[in-house]
């Protein structure tokens, strides 16, 4: 369950600016949520500090009931690794690696001593399934279309089975055929293996596939 009380954040590089105000938000699990808002309303630090990129100001985040106030970086690092998986606009493919071996990166980071190199080739290829990429599995980034390179960084994005999904415009770089296409995968691929889905858009009609809208602006929940 992710849960914000009070959360404010107060940016003070040059100007003094606040992107969130008084934040109160709960998204239990397994829910698909759409954070909605026009650019600059707060959606990206919104998802930022669920995605324990960055910290609350003022306020607290629960992550599973748990404050994450209490973690120190290299611990909130291994919590992000574990638990949160991240899904962008422009999709941050290695261009030098395979589609299998961009999947295979969050894996290799794990450095779970349980898991041998066939172990987790496997689990990639497992990943690239799902999403329909098998047949791709040895192309390279600029060999594949815009809606490839996102179904290879959702398969990124679940190679580690984290409990939640984080997705910044998934399909804002991508035609209105194939955003539906990613939205299926993002919404029923997601229900059906139980994870909590937070989808930031200003889109209404990618809003409007998820199960409960959130609108943001001005840095404030309405």
């Amino acid at each position: 369950m992710i849960e914000l009380k009070h959360v404010t954040k107060i940016y003070d590089a040059g100007n003094h600016f606040t992107a969130l105000k008084q934040v109160n938000l709960c998204i239990q699990s397994g829910e698909i949520v759409a954070i909605t808002g026009p650019s600059g309303s707060g959606k990206s630090t919104l998802m930022h500090i669920m995605g324990l990129l960055d910290s609350p100001t003022h306020g607290k985040y629960f992550l599973d009931g748990v404050d994450t106030a209490q973690f120190s970086a290299n611990a909130l690092a291994i919590l992000r690794n574990q638990r949160i998986g991240f899904v962008f606009q422009q999709f941050f493919l290695l261009p030098k690696l395979t589609a299998l071996q961009n999947v295979l990166l969050p894996l290799t980071y794990r450095q779970d001593a349980a898991l041998t190199d066939d172990d987790m080739k496997e689990c990639a290829a497992m990943m690239l399934k799902k999403v329909g990429m098998t047949r791709w599995a040895s192309h390279y980034p600029n060999e594949l279309s815009g809606g490839q390179q996102q179904r290879v960084a959702i398969a990124r994005a679940l190679v580690n089975d984290p409990k939640i999904i984080l997705a910044d415009e998934p399909t804002g770089a991508l035609d209105s055929e194939t955003s539906k296409q990613i939205m299926s995968l993002m919404t029923e691929e997601m229900q059906e293996l139980k994870k909590t889905v937070v989808i930031i858009t200003h889109a209404d009609d990618i809003a409007r596939q998820c199960k409960r809208q959130i609108h943001i602006q001005d840095g404030r929940v309405e």
